[in-house]
């Protein structure tokens, strides 16, 4: 890149594609997406190239087909030898920050055996500095916040939990999780991207900011749990 800039990619995981644009989109209410794409270019006739989501996502940051990067399904290693965005902007100057995850399997062969990444599916693909820690098995710094908020936080395996608000009845797949849409992991991750990167005004970036929202597990905190039957 000749010219130095800001940069922000934005990821959401499993959205619908038909509900930005087709039979859905008249009947879901997407304010945010809909300004972006008022200030932008919408390709109506851009495909996913792969599932799940793990290789979809080697696809995005890699720019090959499932064929050729070989990252198949959540899991598989890819190859070190293989470049990526992230290796491309530094080779530019940048110093590529991530927001989020990229569920990455690192190529075993750079590893020692023993080393804890090996056995993490959810791991850092090469290339990037992970400023804000937000993978689905993990995520200590919104568990931290939760807490440090008040929050009788449960145990991890239960943070996706639907919880009854009639203690009469069991919980429903629309009821909502313990904590609320201020503090969701979206919202979360939103505003310490945006506090971060308010401090960047004299610097050039490039940032990823990747979101595990719509994907599983289906829970929203209210009002969304109830916007939709």
């Amino acid at each position: 890149m000749s010219k130095k800039c800001k940069v922000l990619v934005i990821i959401s995981d499993q959205l619908r594609a038909d509900c930005v644009e087709g039979a859905l989109a008249k009947h879901v209410n997407l304010p945010n997406i809909a300004a972006l794409r008022k200030d932008a270019v919408t390709f109506t006739k851009h495909f996913s190239v792969t599932n799940p989501c793990g290789p979809s996502r080697a696809s995005i940051f890699t720019g090959m087909y499932a064929m050729n990067h070989r990252s198949i399904r959540n899991g598989t290693p890819m190859s070190d030898g293989i470049t990526n965005i992230a290796r491309e902007m530094r080779k530019s100057g940048y110093d590529p920050m991530l927001y989020g995850y990229t569920d990455t399997s690192l190529d075993p062969r750079t590893r020692h055996p023993n080393d804890p990444d090996l056995k993490n599916e959810e791991g850092l693909l090469p290339g990037f500095r992970e400023v804000l820690e937000m993978r689905a098995q993990s995520s200590y710094p919104w568990r931290a916040y939760l807490k440090s908020q008040g929050y009788d936080i449960p145990d991890y395996a239960h943070f996706y939990d639907a919880i009854s608000p009639d203690p009469t009845r069991p919980a429903r797949p629309d009821d909502p999780p313990f904590y609320g849409a201020e503090h969701s992991d979206t919202a979360f991750l939103t505003n310490s991207l945006i506090n971060d990167l308010s401090v960047r005004t004299d610097e050039n970036w490039f940032a990823v900011a990747t979101y595990i929202r719509p994907h599983p597990p289906l829970v929203a905190p209210a009002p969304y749990n109830k916007m939709y039957a």
